[in-house]
């Protein structure tokens, strides 16, 4: 936009632009199963959103592991545009999805994190006592 020259305005100015640094999270759905609630499915699906940034983003990585602690890798593994993840596990207990997105500027996101208890044990057989005859 040009700006209208008047005669107390100033010839020249000074902008400050700023490198982009920061770059928010996505946005995960489950769509399987419940957050934090077990379940025995062991292909559960999630649906990734990535957050709206400045500069766009590039891709975003993921991760399924029982450690929470652990990080997805500074890799891109999929394209924005694949808002799908179809993660297949089999031992019992907690899984965690983790999800980070980068920006075009080359900044990492944190993780977002959903989790689920997978329970695929059937209880055990009952045992039937036997009846007293009257």
């Amino acid at each position: 936009m040009r700006q209208k020259k008047t005669k107390n305005s100033p010839d020249s100015r000074i902008v400050i632009l700023n490198q982009d640094h920061t770059v928010l999270p996505p946005v995960i759905s489950p769509v399987t199963f419940t957050e934090g609630v077990r379940t025995a499915r062991k292909d559960n699906i999630v649906n990734i959103k990535m957050s709206e940034d400045s500069s766009g983003v590039a891709g975003y990585s993921w991760i399924i592991t029982q450690d929470p602690n652990a990080e997805p890798k500074d890799t891109i593994m999929c394209k924005p545009s694949e808002q799908e993840i179809n993660p297949k596990v089999y031992k019992d207990g907690t899984w965690y999805l983790k999800a980070k997105q980068l920006d075009f500027a080359g900044n990492w996101s944190d993780s977002t994190v959903v989790s689920f208890n997978l329970d695929s044990t059937p209880p055990k057989r009952p045992k039937i006592a036997d009846l007293k005859k009257d």
